[in-house]
């Protein structure tokens, strides 16, 4: 049984078709709740004003400032969430530390990788309670 609120969750996703996919995973999961929506960093910044998320996910090709840049400039702000960076790269273990990524996955990662990558991203940042699925990974 799950114990406590649900994860917070907003999605930074320039292509509309991945981000409205990702969109529908993420309000079908009982312990996840969208918290907004983005296509670039520049829109996703003055989200944090209503409410810091418990994690950000983020593709790593935005417009205008990159995914990586749009995590450096949320990292100076007094929101701390975790950060699931989607990318068609690798990430080094350095420039993830370096920009404050908690994990990277293939933008066309399954369905069940992304939610356990925020599952696992929010219980990082000692955020929200595992569910057993997310227990069991661990």
């Amino acid at each position: 049984m799950r114990i406590g609120r649900p994860i917070r969750v907003l999605l930074v996703e320039p292509d509309h078709s991945r981000r409205d996919t990702i969109r529908r995973l993420v309000q079908s999961a009982r312990d996840l709740q969208l918290m907004g929506l983005a296509s670039s960093g520049e829109e996703a910044l003055p989200l944090l004003v209503h409410g810091c998320p418990d994690v950000v996910v983020i593709a790593r090709g935005l417009p205008g400032m990159s995914g990586l840049e749009a995590v450096r400039r949320l990292r100076t702000t007094a929101c701390t969430p975790a950060v699931v960076l989607l990318t068609p790269h690798p990430i080094s273990p350095e420039e993830a530390r370096a920009t404050g990524v908690s994990s990277a996955l293939h933008g066309n990662a399954s369905r069940d990788r992304l939610l356990s990558a925020i599952r696992r991203a929010a219980l990082s940042q000692g955020r929200g309670y595992p569910s057993l699925e997310v227990q069991e990974v661990l």
